[in-house]
């Protein structure tokens, strides 16, 4: 089976074509169909935000490999991190499950938007991330 095309996260990329590339848009959109199926059952949330979660990594992973192999440990990192904040920020009852206060989810967005931005591969490595 072949994923689909991948762009590449590269030094030469800018700071909004590096934030846009580090979450695989694959895995946020399997969060948003498998939520909007849960009705907000506190269960269902937690175990769609669970697997989608442990599949960020494995994804990426997986769009590292082939020929050639591709960098995709420091993506792996960016992209686990930035998950958890998406889902909370756009799931309040995911939010609420966790007794997370209201306004921590936009912050987490706002200084992860801020922060991820400014990482970048070093020069001549790319990371792997989904064609959009």
């Amino acid at each position: 089976m072949q994923l689909a095309r991948t762009r590449l996260v590269d030094a030469d990329d800018g700071y909004l074509d590096r934030i846009a590339k580090y979450v695989p848009v694959e895995v946020i959109s399997a969060h948003i169909a498998i939520t909007g199926l849960a009705k907000v059952e506190a269960a269902w949330l937690v175990g769609a935000a669970a697997v989608c979660w442990i599949a960020v990594p494995l994804y990426v992973w997986r769009l590292g490999q082939g020929e050639p192999p591709k960098p995709w440990k420091m993506h792996a990192v960016l992209a686990s991190i930035a998950f958890p904040i998406w889902a909370l920020a756009t799931s309040p009852p995911l939010a609420a499950h966790f007794k997370v206060p209201d306004y921590a989810p936009a912050v987490g967005v706002i200084l992860f938007t801020l922060l991820a931005g400014l990482i970048s591969p070093p020069a001549g490595r790319r990371v792997a991330t989904p064609s959009h």
